[in-house]
């Protein structure tokens, strides 16, 4: 059960990738951009900033 909440923190809460995907789309922009999460979590946290 550690293991499984270890990587799910790994997977999820690193601030790391949510940098990255906001460099991707300033690059990018104003292209249509469609991003597949696992869950809502990361979505609803990059929204607010954005």
């Amino acid at each position: 059960m550690l293991a499984h909440r270890q990587a799910r923190a790994i997977a999820f809460g690193t601030q790391g990738k949510l940098r990255i995907l906001a460099d991707l789309l300033a690059q990018h922009h104003p292209e249509r951009t469609l991003i597949l999460l696992m869950t809502m979590r990361p979505s609803i946290r990059f929204l607010k900033n954005f």
